[in-house]
């Protein structure tokens, strides 16, 4: 029964290492782009519940009125600003990852990340 497993558990680690591995050059592109999206997505979020944050800051976290407006306002510019500013230094820009003269991905990604030569 244990073989049994092994066996099946190596064959699946194969199938997806076969698959995967174009992938694996934009695997750190990719959690780049997720991790300054997250930012992004927290502060529109902020802004579109701004009357409930303000009441929960105030309610239950114990913030004074006044200085729950100036911990989220100062939240959502500093979350947009560095991270406009992040992807204005790193000059994100759209790049397709091509394999076997296939596009597998499209992703945004710095410059300074395309060091992989494009099949043409």
């Amino acid at each position: 029964m244990i073989q049994t497993v092994r066996n099946l558990s190596a064959r699946i680690e194969t199938l997806i290492s076969k698959t995967a591995s174009p992938l694996k050059p934009v695997i750190p592109v990719i959690a780049r782009f997720l991790l300054v999206v997250t930012f992004f997505e927290d502060s529109l979020r902020i802004i579109a519940q701004w009357s409930d944050q303000l009441v929960y800051l105030e309610r239950y976290r114990g913030f004074y009125n006044g200085a729950n407006h100036i911990f989220l306002g100062l939240n959502v510019f500093v979350s947009m600003i560095l991270q406009t500013e992040k992807m204005v230094r790193y000059g994100y820009h759209g790049y397709t990852f091509i394999h076997d003269n296939t596009a597998v991905i499209h992703v945004v990604t710095p410059a300074s990340t395309i060091t992989r030569s494009r099949k043409s």
